[in-house]
């Protein structure tokens, strides 16, 4: 019975390995992983990599030297981003001479692409707040205005009534002058 275990490891992994064909086109050494299948479908037989996948390109002319040359360190790229199932998937390749085999393998980068996802939404939550704090600090000059007016009113004679509408809209004036002050610390009242 053949251990799987190593072909259990790369699946785990979602490493994708090929070997490099004389003809520079690649043949699949482990199964391709589900991101490879979503971002290139209905591949069969050799990969032209560098016309499915783009973005390796220059790192393929890279390799190309790299297998050349023939030395047994390995050449890794930085990261490349494409598209499988409509999310964004950073990869990496690396390029390794084993034996007289060129193999080239493709790695999923799953905690950049969390730390990715992490930044993302700071940064979405930053927009948002510079947005709202914008939309509070508008309302500086209105409530200035409506705390001097309510003010300026209750220095004039009113109604029973009107005096009590006017000490209702004061408390309410306060409760938002409190509540932006909150959130604007800095913000000062006039």
């Amino acid at each position: 019975m053949q251990d799987s275990l190593p072909l259990d490891l790369v699946q785990a992994l979602e490493l994708f390995a090929l070997e490099r064909r004389s003809d520079y086109t690649f043949v699949p050494v482990t199964p391709p992983p589900a991101w490879f299948r979503h971002a290139v479908p209905d591949v069969k037989g050799p990969i032209a990599l560098a016309d499915v996948l783009p973005f390796l390109e220059r790192f393929l002319k890279d390799a190309e030297t790299f297998w050349h040359e023939g030395t047994r360190r390995s050449l890794l790229s930085g990261g490349f981003t494409t598209s499988s199932e409509g999310e964004e998937v950073l990869l990496r390749a690396c390029a390794l001479n084993v034996g007289p085999r060129s193999v080239l393998v493709l790695e999923r980068l799953r905690g950049q692409e969390d730390m990715r996802a992490v930044l993302q939404k700071a940064r979405d939550n930053k927009l948002e707040h510079e947005r709202v704090i914008k939309r509070l600090e508008s309302l500086r000059s209105p409530l200035t205005t409506l705390a001097r007016l309510t003010k300026d009113l209750g220095q004039t004679e009113l109604t029973g009534a009107q005096r009590e509408l006017l000490d209702a809209i004061s408390k309410a004036l306060s409760r938002i002058e409190g509540i932006t002050a909150e959130v604007l610390p800095q913000t000062k009242r006039g």
